[in-house]
């Protein structure tokens, strides 16, 4: 899980996804500004700090909905905090042609 940052709405946890809630809503207090992680483990949310890379904090379960096409899919994404979102998600690095195209459609045959 991402860190704590300063928002607009003051301290808040950042989920990735543009989201945010604020430790308050997870009945967390006195919680520093910095790298942390959220644990759910016992039972209750409790952070401690992390050592480890930022790009593993936004690593989530995720469900796909469904594939749009070759290279794009809707997904459900959980960052383990009691929330989901719905996200369009291309993925990188693979290039399909677009369904509504004479290559999409010779590709779907």
């Amino acid at each position: 899980m991402p860190g704590i940052d300063l928002h607009p709405a003051g301290r808040v946890i950042d989920l990735g996804f543009t989201a945010y809630v604020t430790p308050s809503d997870l009945g967390l207090t006195n919680v520093p500004k910095g790298d942390l992680v959220l644990d759910t483990s016992a039972s209750k949310y409790t952070v401690r700090p992390t050592r480890s890379r930022k790009a593993r904090h936004y690593t989530y379960l995720a469900q796909a909905e469904r594939v749009i096409d070759g290279d794009t899919l809707l997904l459900d994404i959980h960052p383990s905090i009691g929330a989901f979102f719905r996200e369009r998600v291309r993925l990188r690095g693979i290039d399909t042609p677009e369904i509504a195209t004479a290559e999409g459609k010779r590709a779907k045959s």
